[in-house]
């Protein structure tokens, strides 16, 4: 439709349903009954840009018209028009112009008027419920209205909105957003404020007179110099429940409120950032604030009349209060601050001045009460209640009765408690040994050190590098924040160390530690028997007569003492050092280093990554490897494990054991003695005078340089004596037998199978055969038919064909490449045993 103009006309009953008025004008025109809403079909009437100013409407419907652009077009003026009885529910007035407007029964519902100008206007049973205000200003505007006939603001969104000077008298905000909104100065009286979300608004001087402010959360917000007064006492106004947390409510003037369940704690944003409630020089002249949180408030000057049953002032700051004529049964003055306040005439509340005072409240009619002494050595005592008595400055005697009390103790302070007189606390201004029958302790500010009794103590430590010893019984210790020391002492104690690198002293094998992930690098002193480390502490050593030490999946530093100890790394990589004593270490899975210290140490090794530190002198050591492994500089021995095939030594006297497999060991230098045990094993005795023993299996031995025993064992071995006078048996089984260089021994016991010499040496500096438990013989020269080579055959048994003496015999060895004949044998048998053979 074309751009239409009725400037100036008097247009009644007209419809534009559904039509398109963009740019038209309506300037002064008078619009009663007209419709804009949309037709039939549901098309809404589009007034982009259309002058509405100074226009007087009256009954118009512009029920869901669209007053302002989408993207680019220009908003609506309605500039000081007349709006009664009009609809505008849904309407899109983004970036209207609607400063001045008169209007009466206007129904915004739901409409969109973000960074509209609604400035000085003034309406009637205004209705904005659920309409969306943010940016939109609004100073000096008109919404009031009276209870039976309130205007309707509930669930709309007035974010950074400005309602500076406005007159809200009467409205109804239930439920509405009001992040940031400026009220300045506003009239709020009578005002329902009933679960908004005013976190940072700006109520300064703001008249709350009867306001209702129940659930409402003013986080952050500025009230400071507002009043919040109830002028009707059948009625009173209510703030129950309503948050407070980090507002500026400094000169707040409050009277005859309901506060009960307020909260005014610190707001602490998610950067972890916090920000105290401030009340400094605010009044709050009567009204109810049972169990309120007012935790670390700063209230410095601040005046509190009024029922504060079970409230919460922990940590506040009430310098200079004056907190007469209060209820504060059962309130929680715990680490408050009250130098220089008053509390006269109040009720579980008792504040002494500079002098030496006796404050006792044990006729006052609250069951909890607050002693506080101040200056001057004063006498405290408390009722049979749960008491919290602060003697301050000066030499004071405090006694709390019975009951559950907590007690502010500096130095030269005197706590007096009963038996049975409940369970009681000390916070402690100074380092401090709980007396008798006190059963708690907590260390403030630097204060280092804490010390419990023969109770179940529960004493907890503070920043500072604590020292903290439970004493006997089953203590609770605590360490917070710094590098502490926990010692339980007797008994079956649980050790907190927090954060920063804590040290635990453990006696009991009932020691229970907890520490968190990222807490520090811990460390556990033991002289239980045995000793396992928890999960997240990282370090341990054996103390006093302690045997067995284990730690846990991370990179355990272990250390021994002069005992035989047990270490075990578990998980990580770990650094084990046994120290005196005999000590068995293992690393567990990881690349470990151990150092067994003096004493004949055992390492368990199972990775190439695993390292074993041995000096001179310090005993004879053994590694148990299940892996190949060569030992390391000033070990001793060595024996593999499970699937381990190679074993090296080293220039000791090395001991090297095999396992099941086919092992290949080798002596190095050193007299070493090698056993292959199963499997078929090569065994090098490499330098040194070695002593080689195959096991089962069919073995290859070589004894190497200097003289060295070999011993087959059970299998069809092959010894070869190499350089060296040798000694060679090869066990049961068909061995074969190569003295090499030297003069060897090679010996022979019956039962022992058919062997074979190879390279046997004759004559003056030769080789000696040696048997034993043989009881006949027989010896032949037999040359081969086909070769022409002739060699000598030994049998042994009960005879051999052609000699009456014997019947079948067995071979026993045959001599190849000798020049030894039957006839020698007569003059090569040496005399005395008759079992050394000389072949010369």
């Amino acid at each position: 439709m074309a751009v239409l103009n009725f400037e100036g006309q008097n247009l009644v009953g007209n419809s534009f349903r559904g039509q398109n008025l963009n740019g038209s004008t309506f300037f002064k025109a008078r619009l009663e009954n007209v419709r804009f809403d949309p037709n039939n079909a549901g098309t809404r009437t589009q007034l982009r840009g259309t002058n509405f100013a100074e226009s007087i409407w009256i009954g118009v419907n512009a029920r869901l018209a669209i007053f302002a652009p989408n993207a680019t077009f220009g908003p609506a003026t309605l500039y000081k028009a007349t709006l009664e009885n009009v609809n505008l529910s849904g309407a899109d007035l983004r970036q209207a112009n609607m400063t001045e407007i008169n209007s009466v029964d206007l129904n915004l519902s739901g409409a969109d008027l973000r960074q509209a100008d609604l400035s000085l206007i003034n309406s009637f049973n205004l209705n904005l419920s659920n309409a969306n205000l943010t940016d939109a200003i609004l100073r000096s505007a008109n919404i009031s209205g009276e209870q039976s006939e309130r205007p309707n603001l509930t669930g709309a969104n007035f974010t950074r909105a400005d309602l500076s000077l406005a007159n809200l008298t009467g409205a109804d905000f239930t439920g509405a957003t009001l992040v940031d909104t400026i009220f300045f100065d506003a009239n709020i009286e009578d005002t329902v404020l009933v679960n908004v979300n005013a976190t940072g608004a700006d109520f300064q001087l703001a008249n709350f007179t009867d306001a209702i402010l129940q659930n409402a959360i003013f986080d952050l917000a500025n009230l400071s110099g507002v009043s919040l007064t109830d002028t009707n006492p059948l009625d009173p106004a209510t703030a129950t429940n309503a948050s407070f947390r980090g507002a500026n409510l400094s000169s707040l003037f409050a009277e005859d409120l309901n506060f009960s369940g307020a909260n005014f704690s610190p707001f602490v944003a998610a950067n972890g950032t916090v920000t105290v409630t401030n009340l400094t020089g605010a009044i709050f002249a009567g009204g109810d604030f049972d169990g309120a949180n007012f935790t670390q408030i700063n209230a410095e000057g601040i005046a509190l009349r009024g029922s504060f049953i079970g409230a919460n002032f922990t940590n506040a700051n009430l310098t200079n209060a004056n907190l007469s004529n209060g209820d504060f049964s059962s309130a929680n003055f715990v680490g408050a601050t009250l130098t220089g306040a008053i509390a006269v005439d109040s009720v579980g509340l008792y504040i002494g001045d500079a002098s030496d005072n006796v404050l006792n409240s044990s006729g006052d009619t609250s069951p909890n009460d607050n002693l506080f002494g101040n200056e001057g050595n004063d006498t405290l005592s408390g009722g049979g209640g749960n008491d919290y008595i602060d003697g301050g400055a000066g030499t004071d005697r405090m006694n709390g009765g019975g009951g559950n009390d907590t007690y502010v103790y500096t130095a030269g302070d005197t706590i007096i408690e009963s038996a049975n007189g409940g369970i009681d606390t000390v916070r402690a201004n100074a380092n401090h040994t709980l007396g008798n029958n006190v059963e708690n302790l907590i260390l403030l500010g630097n204060v280092v050190s804490g010390t419990g009794n023969d109770l179940a103590n529960n004493i907890t430590g503070n920043n500072a590098n604590n020292n903290l010893n439970g004493g006997d019984g089953n203590d609770t210790l605590s360490g917070g924040g710094g590098n502490d020391t926990l010692h339980g002492g007797t008994g079956d104690d649980s050790l907190i160390g927090g954060t920063g690198n804590d040290t635990y002293i453990v006696d009991s094998t009932g020691d229970i530690i907890t520490e968190n992930a990222n807490e520090g690098t811990d460390a556990v002193q033991s002289s239980a028997s045995t000793y396992t480390l928890s999960s997240n502490v990282e370090n341990l050593t054996l103390v006093g007569t302690a045997q067995g030490g284990t730690g846990n999946e991370l990179a355990n530093i272990i250390t021994g003492n002069d005992g035989n100890n047990a270490l075990n790394g578990g998980d990580g990589n770990d650094t084990l050092s046994g120290n005196g004593g005999d000590d068995t270490l293992d690393g567990g899975t990881g690349n470990d280093a151990m150092s067994g210290g003096t004493g004949n140490d055992t390492y368990i090794v199972d990775s190439t990554g695993d390292s074993v530190t041995e000096n001179l002198n310090e005993g004879t050591d053994t590694v148990l490897s299940g892996i190949d492994y060569i030992l390391g500089t000033n070990l001793e021995n060595l024996v593999l494990l499970g699937t381990a095939i190679n074993g090296t030594g080293n220039d000791l006297a090395n001991s090297i054991t095999g396992n099941e497999g086919n092992n290949s060991l080798n002596g190095a230098l050193g007299n070493d003695v090698l056993f292959g045990n199963g499997g078929a094993d090569t065994i090098l005795g490499a330098g040194g005078a070695d002593s080689l023993d195959g096991g089962e299996g069919d073995d290859n031995l070589n004894g190497g340089i200097a003289a060295d025993s070999l011993f087959g064992g059970g299998g069809n071995d092959i010894l070869t004596g190499a350089d060296g006078n040798d000694i060679l048996v090869g066990g049961t089984g068909n061995d074969t037998i190569t003295g090499g260089v030297g003069s060897d021994t090679i010996r022979y016991t019956s039962g022992d199978g058919q062997d074979r010499i190879n390279g046997f040496t004759t004559g003056a500096g030769g080789d000696f055969l040696s048997f034993s438990g043989i009881a006949n013989i027989d010896v032949r020269a037999v040359t081969n038919a086909t070769t022409g080579v002739t060699n000598t055959f030994f049998r042994v048994g009960d005879g051999i064909a052609g000699n009456a003496g014997f019947n079948t015999g067995d071979l026993l060895l045959t001599l190849a490449g000798t020049n030894f004949t039957p006839a020698d044998i007569a003059t090569n048998i040496t005399d005395s045993a008759g079992t050394t053979f000389l072949f010369s």
